[in-house]
């Protein structure tokens, strides 16, 4: 509706399934780095979070933080925290 505010809640969903987003988008770039030959550089993943983050941030214009750490356990089969979510409820 035009001219109401959204609740803090509806801005952590939002927030929450931009970050997902993010962080698949990352998966699929470490993913693609692992899958690079033996004599080939590879990017670690506190790179692929600082060049997923300056994409971003040319998109739209906003920052984010990603967790490297984050990523690693996302990239060995964790689940998101909005699919875990989804699952309960």
């Amino acid at each position: 509706m035009v001219g109401c505010a959204k609740s803090d809640t509806k801005k952590a969903q939002i927030v929450q399934n931009v970050m997902d987003a993010l962080y698949t988008r990352a998966v699929a770039a470490h993913l693609h780095e692992k899958g690079k030959g033996p004599g080939e550089a590879k990017a670690g993943l506190r790179k692929i979070c600082k060049v997923i983050e300056a994409e971003y941030f040319a998109e739209t214009q906003k920052t984010v933080k990603l967790s490297s750490s984050t990523l690693c356990q996302l990239a060995n089969g964790r689940m998101p925290k909005s699919q875990s979510n989804a699952l309960k409820g």
